[in-house]
């Protein structure tokens, strides 16, 4: 009899975790699969070229130190070399996937109109509509509020009830703006939510790129901001020792910083949807000045440029510590 009752209890509980990780999994998958829908389609592609820039300007960040270790030279990258760095990545990438025939000469301007950190109000080579600021400041007020909830769902509904003003109330080009914003941030949550990790790794120990692929610098687990230098790391696997290792020799004692949103994260998306729109207007107003006409493809490759440049600008800002 007593078995029999253990065998039951122990099927309900199977049964029961069973369920919750189906449903778990299931949550996750949803999650994954949001987009936002209030937003024509050819703009929909700006949050993720965004992201993929993002991936670019990482990728030359492994390769300098490959090439560095490579070598024997153990140079590490201040906020000066990684400024001269991503204005070239960006151009790079944005020409490479011909976004639109923009010249360098554009994206210097637009990079140095970031480095300014110019409003749009204060901005006098980029005329901007009223209520384009207005809704700026909406997209603003959304990142704070849904994204300190950790709600993607309520962030994605209020970022599309802005789209959907900026359907109805402004021109198609100043439309672009806001769909390059939107887009942006949008994607750039969800982009730095699994990622903030091994960027705050690489710019500040750059000596573990080597050891690790992104997928593992993802998993590790940052104790503190100011991360206690590791005298040596073997490579093993995730479940061996080596990785208990780092967690302890980068733990000082303080509280882990398990919560990227408050350490930065806000500001760096915040940053993503600003450059994003004032990009997106130096591109329409550069197209006017070189094809005497408003420039939708110009705009997005202004969106997409001027998000990835002031993303990167203030994560550096934000996580390197030198």
């Amino acid at each position: 009899m007593k078995k029999n009752i253990n065998l039951i209890l122990a099927t309900i509980i199977c049964l029961f975790v069973s369920t919750i990780l189906l449903l778990q999994s299931c949550s996750e998958t949803e999650l994954d699969s949001l987009t936002l829908e209030n937003i024509p389609e050819s703009y929909k592609m700006i949050g993720t070229m965004h992201n993929e820039g993002l991936e670019y300007f990482f990728k030359d960040i492994r390769t300098f130190y490959a090439i560095n270790t490579k070598n024997g030279h153990e140079k590490i990258l201040n906020k000066v070399d990684y400024k001269a760095m991503y204005k070239r990545s960006i151009t790079n990438f944005c020409k490479s996937n011909k976004i639109s025939n923009t010249s360098a000469q554009f994206y210097e301007e637009l990079f140095d109109n970031a480095e300014r950190k110019t409003s749009l109000r204060s901005n006098n080579t980029v005329p901007i509509n009223e209520e384009i600021v207005k809704l700026q400041e909406e997209i603003n007020a959304a990142i704070a509020k849904d994204g300190d909830k950790k709600d993607l769902v309520k962030f994605q509904k209020s970022l599309d009830e802005i789209n959907k003003k900026a359907t109805n109330t402004l021109s198609e080009i100043d439309a672009i703006a806001i769909y390059a914003a939107t887009s942006t941030a949008f994607s750039s949550y969800i982009y730095w939510k699994e990622n903030h990790t091994k960027w705050q790794i690489a710019l500040n120990h750059p000596e573990l790129l080597e050891l690790y692929s992104d997928d593992e610098l993802n998993k590790l687990k940052i104790k503190n901001v100011n991360l206690n230098e590791p005298e040596s790391i073997k490579l093993k696997s995730w479940w061996g020792d080596a990785w208990g290792a780092v967690g302890e020799a980068w733990d000082t004692g303080a509280t882990a910083m398990t919560d990227w949103w408050n350490n930065g994260g806000s500001d760096v998306v915040a940053a993503d949807a600003g450059g994003a729109v004032t990009g997106a207007m130096a591109g329409a107003i550069g197209g006017l000045a070189t094809a005497g006409t408003l420039s939708g493809p110009a705009a997005i490759a202004g969106g997409i440029s001027g998000g990835c440049y002031t993303s990167i600008q203030e994560t550096i800002e934000q996580w390197i510590k030198r």
